[in-house]
């Protein structure tokens, strides 16, 4: 498999990881559609959640009609415009809204949050992980110390926040995703109860060492892993078919 060249980070610190199951989706509000979320719409959809908002409303029955769901939209044709709408305002209209529905619906499917997780260092530093369907981030901080004597963890109270770094990976840069079960102890370092945890290593072209993600338990880490494996095997299906 042929492996494209990208930036990548120089992380190679374990990282304990706790996952965010409850937190909402970012690409949720704001009127953001993936093309895989207007592919879903079915003919009755089309009136209220795209053509009632851009103040074509008046012609769903129309679309409806003829029967126009979320792919036919996404196929609409400047001779199908004609058809459906004859005049030359909302038909021009029309024309330019599916154009940036199509356009629009690209970025957000490949900006698309697919996991969400958050993570801390060997030093407990807060960080985030993010998957999206080309590629995985780490956020940080870079924090100054106060100073103060009964601080001591400018981390938790960012009193010294200097600034937020993130680091960018290609999922087409990933080779390997391992993960594996470990004892250890558990993640305060307390060394009076020992649990079961999961480690994650991400190998990446380019990197002398993988990604490493230590993980509060066993299902986390298989859960992380597996959806990079399955990420990783789509992105190298689409690079794999030829363009038309």
């Amino acid at each position: 498999v042929s492996v494209k060249k990208s930036r990548h980070n120089t992380m190679s610190k374990q990282l304990a990881v706790h996952l965010l199951d409850d937190e909402p989706d970012a690409n949720a509000s704001g009127g953001k559609f993936t093309l895989d979320d207007v592919r879903q719409w079915r003919v009755k959809d089309v009136g209220p959640k795209w053509l009632v908002p851009i103040g074509l409303g008046a012609y769903a029955s129309v679309f409806a009609e003829h029967e126009i769901d979320g792919v036919a939209l996404l196929g609409i044709t400047e001779a199908d415009a004609r058809e459906l709408i004859p005049k030359i305002g909302p038909r021009n209209r029309l024309l330019a809204q599916t154009r940036g529905l199509r356009n629009t619906a690209k970025v957000a499917q490949l900006t698309k949050v697919l996991l969400e997780v958050k993570i801390f260092d060997e030093n407990k530093r807060p960080l985030k992980f993010k998957l999206t369907s080309t590629g995985f981030s780490v956020t940080y901080e870079e924090y100054r110390c106060c100073n103060t004597p009964i601080c001591g963890t400018c981390f938790i109270c960012k009193c010294g926040v200097t600034r937020r770094v993130v680091d960018r990976t290609d999922l087409s840069a990933v080779t390997d995703v391992d993960h594996e079960v470990s004892l250890e102890c558990c993640e305060f370092d307390c060394c009076c109860c020992i649990a079961l945890k999961g480690l994650v290593r991400i190998t990446v072209t380019g990197q002398d060492e993988p990604v490493v993600l230590r993980c509060r338990s066993a299902e986390d880490a298989e859960q992380i892993a597996t959806k990079l494996r399955v990420q990783v095997e789509l992105n190298q299906r689409q690079e794999s078919v030829p363009m038309a």
